[in-house]
């Protein structure tokens, strides 16, 4: 996360990361999805990671649309 610089650039903070992994259980494989916890500075970003973000709505719009 540090080199993705967000919090400066898009002034929002990552609480955490909810990641999807699936799982077999019984012959059937399901996504089971996971709060990371804490998001520090040296947490991995992974391409489907879900954000969870604290800021103001107009700047966690800007990050989405990476302005």
């Amino acid at each position: 996360m540090k080199e993705a610089n967000l919090t400066n650039k898009y002034k929002v903070l990552i609480m955490t990361t909810i990641k999807t992994s699936l799982q077999k259980k019984g012959g059937e494989v399901k996504a089971e999805k996971e709060a990371s916890g804490i998001a520090h500075s040296d947490t991995l970003l992974e391409k489907d990671d879900v954000l969870v973000v604290f800021g103001e709505m107009t700047d966690i719009q800007k990050m989405m649309k990476m302005e």
